[in-house]
């Protein structure tokens, strides 16, 4: 039987797409452009689903997901305004990644569209975010900490700052910053970049 990468689903039920009828969920072993296989959700918002995949044509190595979920019928001009801006992000955010080379910023390998859904494919980071750590593991930061996240982040957002033209995050705070299992720091989730005039 198949299992719902979903472990909120009340109900999982199967379909020939490897969806989830109830949440619209992938399920677990389904391959996306017969390449990605699906691990487990890693996130979800008021958009899409993040997902821990294998890539299949590299080894099985661990990638990230990104799903943008197709706009819904809406019965309002503001639904639909919201639905195109998601979509108008979420391919700029592919766009601006795809330029990037920086230690500090994940890849990205693949943006595409596959049965209305949007997808970004990127590395995965072994490791918490900077809000995982102050919450979950109620970890407090020495100065040495705090000037070391300081000064990865300021390096990382020279890099940014420094393109032509700058690119802004827009969005840095702890739930942004990864901790990679080697120690250093990534800055995820550029949803919101924009490019400086």
């Amino acid at each position: 039987m198949s299992t719902c990468s979903n472990p909120r689903c009340a109900s999982p039920k199967p379909s020939e797409t490897g969806r989830c009828l109830t949440c619209q969920s992938l399920f677990i072993g389904t391959l996306v452009r017969h390449r990605y296989e699906i691990q487990k959700i890693v996130g979800k918002g008021g958009f899409g689903t993040t997902y821990l995949i294998n890539d299949q044509d590299c080894f099985n190595e661990s990638r990230i997901l990104k799903e943008l979920s197709p706009r819904p019928a809406s019965n309002s001009e503001d639904e639909e305004d919201l639905g195109i801006t998601a979509e108008r992000l979420f391919r700029r955010e592919a766009q601006v990644l795809l330029n990037l080379q920086h230690p500090g910023i994940p890849k990205l390998y693949a943006y595409f569209t596959d049965q209305d859904y949007s997808y970004l494919v990127q590395d995965f980071i072994p490791g918490n975010t900077l809000a995982e750590e102050i919450d979950k593991y109620k970890h407090v930061f020495s100065e040495a900490d705090i000037r070391f996240v300081l000064l990865e982040l300021a390096d990382i957002l020279e890099y940014l700052h420094t393109r032509t033209p700058p690119i802004v995050h827009r969005d840095v705070k702890p739930q942004n910053l990864m901790r990679h299992s080697n120690g250093h720091l990534q800055l995820i989730d550029f949803g919101a970049v924009c490019l400086a005039v």
